[in-house]
């Protein structure tokens, strides 16, 4: 993201630069969305490399005061209700945590220059420390294994070395 939408109190909408530098950000996305993305972008989104990905109908910028008169029939339509559209943020960094993400990777994919801002969706499930403790287990298991492998190497070649021992005897 380059640039920004401002939106102050009696003043006409414009675009700025984000709020930190750590708001300057170019980065992938699911593989699985993008035919979604593309024929949002082909059909809802204003025109052109600078054009803005959501819109009113009449193809102007959105505004806090008139947003939910098109986020509330979206939500109603798919069955939800009670969803903030800050709440997708939210729940993409949730997911993005479970799969994997690090803070720094974090930090970077949502724009934030604090580690404490990042931080918040690290928050531990129950599912997450089932998996911690699962991978716990094959990892021990994996050593155990290769440890009781060397284990009998040793006690073979031990026992060749003692039967050459009682042949030269």
């Amino acid at each position: 993201m380059e640039r920004t939408l401002i939106e102050v109190t009696g003043k006409p909408l414009h675009f700025g630069p984000p709020k930190t530098e750590a708001g300057k950000r170019t980065l992938p996305i699911p593989q699985i969305i993008v035919a979604d993305l593309r024929d949002h972008l082909d059909h809802f989104a204003a025109k052109g490399d600078s054009g803005l990905i959501f819109v009113g109908e009449q193809g102007a910028m959105l505004r806090r005061s008139n947003f939910g008169r098109h986020w509330l029939p979206a939500l109603k339509k798919v069955g939800l209700s009670g969803i903030r559209f800050h709440d997708l943020r939210h729940t993409g960094s949730t997911l993005a945590a479970m799969a994997g993400a690090t803070l720094p990777e974090l930090k970077e994919r949502m724009g934030h220059a604090s580690d404490r801002a990042a931080m918040i969706y690290l928050h531990a499930t129950q599912d997450g420390h089932r998996e911690i403790a699962d991978g716990l287990s094959a990892m021990a298991k994996a050593e155990l294994k290769k440890t009781r492998k060397n284990g009998q190497a040793e006690k073979a070649s031990g026992t060749q070395r003692a039967r050459k021992r009682k042949r030269r005897s």
